[in-house]
């Protein structure tokens, strides 16, 4: 040990102990106190300073102040909040003769491809109307993957890749998501009695895709055509088991792969139920940001339109009870629960549905009880992610649903609408030059998924 290397050795400590620094590192405390005895007095030196425990030989400034979770998950919040708030809306402008809210949500049902956007020209309009092909009519998914369930049922995950040449149909499939890990990917959750199939989980995906962003829509349990073995009915307003499934299994075989939610109607109500239960935990899941259309806040209040005598019911709440009746009695014949005959054949709306077999099949106490718990009005601060809810203040659904108020210091943005329906919000007025290819709500939920990933980015880049 050279008088070189002790001057050297004097003068680290000496600024060690000016700058308050801790020595990490027991090896460097051990060899200097192994030498001779100028070395000792150097270590001597380094008695005099703290010497924490590390688990690692870094340096490490004890002057710098350290910020409690509670602090940490306050500003996040807060950055979080004002990504949702900086975003910028755009106003819903339906032609003149297109702002009736059951024309909205009948058309955008059975005539979406033709009708995404209402150009000047009659002639133009005539064309879109009878053309075979589109965005929506040509739209394929790249592959369907089913998920086993932990109680011994499953559930059908269908995928749509930005790049086209990424699609796999085996399960040695991981090299395309171990080389892209960081691609965005966006969870779709479908509205009741929908599937993968729906016109507007197509809409969105096609606009997701635009921005660079793979889709993965999750078939709820018995609604892709085949028949589930643990209950009558596999889902309900507030069933998110296979969503945190799903979440989870992206997030822990994919860690680094950014995901958002998506959803409309029952789907917007899960996603938005989903992220309030799991608050902060959203983080460790990866999950950026959501964007959802229809959410009803407040079931008790809007739960009558589809069962309470009235146009609504008789032209959208008969059709989906049948609907719900049919799948179930097919679902009967393997499912190991059962109802009586005679009640069941007596269901006429859907509230003696929810209250007959979503209520047994979930527990729930009665139908007052299930649309309390799955109301997501009372829970609306808990969401801690950038969130969107596009809401038409028309939708029959929906009528006499609370209205939320935006609130600047919270991460949720509630765009209302005066028009649009129930998942409607097609013939947007444009300019015929203008080659749309997806309609108006899945273009600006794309859109503020696109600003939250972008901003994010920024963020990253800054530290």
């Amino acid at each position: 040990f050279t008088t070189t290397s002790f001057l050297l050795v004097g003068i680290l400590f000496q600024v060690l102990q000016i700058h308050s620094f801790q020595i990490t590192s027991p090896n460097l405390r051990q060899y200097l106190k192994s030498n001779n005895q100028i070395v000792l007095l150097a270590a001597a030196t380094i008695e005099a300073v703290t010497i924490e425990p590390a688990l690692s030989d870094t340096i490490i400034p004890n002057d710098q102040p350290t910020l409690t979770q509670e602090q940490h998950q306050q500003q996040q919040r807060q950055r979080d909040a004002e990504i949702s708030h900086s975003f910028a809306t755009r106003d819903f402008e339906p032609a003149f003769y297109a702002t009736n809210p059951h024309l909205q949500t009948l058309v955008g049902v059975f005539a979406r491809q033709a009708t995404t956007y209402a150009p000047s020209k009659l002639q133009s309009l005539l064309k879109s109307c009878f053309q075979e092909d589109g965005p929506i009519k040509s739209f394929q998914w790249d592959e369907q993957v089913r998920m086993t369930t932990p109680d011994g049922d499953f559930f059908n995950v269908d995928y749509n890749y930005v790049d086209k040449s990424n699609a796999r149909n085996d399960d040695a499939n991981d090299d395309y998501e171990e080389e892209n890990e960081e691609v965005p990917l966006v969870l779709i959750v479908h509205g009741l009695q929908s599937n993968s199939d729906s016109p507007l989980v197509k809409d969105m995906t096609n606009a997701f895709n635009a921005i660079g962003m793979d889709s993965a829509c999750i078939n709820f349990r018995g609604c892709t055509g085949e028949i589930n073995t643990k209950s009558p009915l596999g889902y309900h307003l507030s069933f998110t088991d296979d969503l945190q499934q799903m979440v989870e299994h992206i997030s822990t075989k994919f860690p680094m792969r950014p995901i958002y939610l998506s959803g409309f109607s029952l789907g917007a109500n899960v996603v938005t139920k989903f992220l309030a239960d799991i608050g902060t935990g959203a983080k460790e899941y990866n999950i950026r940001g959501a964007a959802v259309n229809a959410v009803p806040f407040d079931l008790v209040k809007v739960a009558p339109n589809l069962s309470d005598p009235g146009f609504t019911k008789a032209v959208y709440g008969n059709s989906l009870c049948k609907s719900l009746k049919r799948r179930t009695q097919e679902s009967l014949q393997v499912c190991e629960q059962d109802f009586s005959g005679d009640t069941f054949e007596a269901i006429e709306t859907i509230r003696e549905y929810d209250d007959l077999v979503v209520c047994s099949s979930y527990d729930f106490e009665n139908v007052l009880d299930y649309y309390t718990k799955s109301s997501t009005w009372s829970i609306l601060d808990q969401v801690a992610v950038p969130q969107f809810i596009v809401q038409a203040l028309d939708d029959p659904f929906f009528q006499g649903n609370i209205k939320p108020e935006n609130d600047p210091s919270m991460p949720l943005r509630i765009h209302y609408t005066k028009y649009g329906g129930h998942c409607g919000y097609i013939f947007q007025q444009s300019d015929d030059e203008q080659n749309y290819q997806t309609s108006w709500m899945p273009t600006e939920m794309a859109r503020f998924l696109d600003h939250v990933h972008q901003k994010q980015l920024c963020i990253a880049n800054e530290k």
